[in-house]
């Protein structure tokens, strides 16, 4: 989801991007707290990091999911409906 949000804003041409995460752990790895370990997830994680890198500006937050549920039954909405069109 973070991947496609970065490539969706470089499409927009922003430069300055800010994300709020309910995923505890991906916002500790690009902040640079923990090692991302996972070999299938560390592709995704440096290519995240390529977009992250032409940007002017980033920054990851996390936010409890107990107070993120509105955006996470939207995405999760989303990529029902992505998963419908591929």
């Amino acid at each position: 989801g973070l991947k496609e949000g970065l490539e969706q804003a470089l499409e927009l041409g922003l430069k300055k991007v800010n994300f709020r995460s309910d995923c505890l752990m991906m916002v500790n790895q690009l902040n640079g707290v923990y090692p991302v370990k996972n070999k299938d997830l560390l592709q995704v994680h440096d290519d995240v990091l390529k977009l992250i890198a032409k940007l002017d500006a980033f920054s990851i937050m996390h936010v409890p999911r107990e107070q993120n549920r509105v955006a996470d039954a939207e995405a999760n909405r989303a990529m029902d409906e992505h998963a419908r069109v591929a």
